[in-house]
This record gives structure tokens, C-alpha cells and sequence, in this order.
């Protein structure tokens, strides 16, 4: 076999990166070639040499280019989450300034009518929970 037939068969594999008949050394002048854009005139040895550096080279920038596209959607991210933040403080401080004109609403009216306290038999005033209000509510059926 003619190395100029091993380069083609080399061709026709490399893409699918299935092994082919083609030997690795045939492989590697094949990638120098690619890289030269067919300066040919080079000892094998240095043409082994090349390709590593050419395949590190091609790594490094799609690495880089991986790293640009997690770091675009880190920022995206957080900018989301600041917006999100934001949106909840907003949201907080309305329900805040609401609670408060609705005291202040309620106290001008004339006390609190929503708080009832539930008198206990020693007529103590005790917040009204879900058991209190169920047992009041019991008490008053029996």
C-alpha cells in the first residue's frame, strides 16, 4: 500500500473516529497535514511530534469555549436570582405597608375586630389556635 492510499483511508476514517487499517503513525502525518495545509517536506519524526500539540491546541480552545458558555449562564443565573430577590423584597415590603394600613385602618375604627380572644374558665385572654377554636366550637355544641 502506497502512503498517499493510507492518507486517503485515513481521511475516510478519522471523522467517525471508527479504527480503520490505517496505522496511527499514518494518522498523525495526516493531522500535520491538515495543520501544514500540505507543506509535506518535514521528517516523519517531527510530523509525529506535531499533532499532539495541534489536538492540545484544539482542546485548550474548545475548552475555553466551554468555560465562556458556563460563565455566560453563571451570570445569566445569577441575574436571575438577583431579579427574584428583588421581586420578593418588593413583594414583602407591599405586604408590609398593607398590614400596616390595615391596622392602622382598624385602630382608628375603633380596635381590632379580626383578633377574638378565647376566654378560658379562669377568663384569661389566650390566642385563638386551630385546637382552641375547635374546642370552643365543641364546647359550645355539648
Amino acid at each position: 500500500m502506497r502512503t498517499e492510499n493510507r492518507d486517503t483511508v485515513g481521511a475516510r476514517r478519522l471523522p467517525t473516529g471508527l479504527p480503520g487499517p490505517c496505522s496511527l503513525s499514518c494518522r498523525l502525518i495526516l493531522f500535520s497535514r491538515v495543520e501544514e495545509h500540505g507543506n509535506e517536506r518535514k521528517s516523519k519524526r517531527k510530523e509525529t511530534k506535531l499533532p499532539p500539540v495541534w489536538r492540545k491546541e484544539l482542546g485548550r480552545k474548545e475548552r475555553e469555549e466551554e468555560e465562556n458558555q458556563r460563565q455566560q449562564q453563571r451570570d445569566k443565573m445569577l441575574e436571575k436570582g438577583k431579579q427574584q430577590q428583588q421581586q420578593q423584597q418588593q413583594q414583602q415590603q407591599q405586604q408590609q405597608q398593607q398590614q400596616l394600613e390595615r391596622r392602622a385602618k382598624l385602630e382608628e375604627a375603633g380596635g381590632d375586630s379580626l383578633v377574638r380572644p378565647f376566654r378560658s374558665v379562669s377568663g384569661v385572654a389566650l390566642p385563638r389556635t386551630r385546637q382552641r377554636i375547635a374546642h370552643d366550637s365543641y364546647l359550645s355544641i355539648a
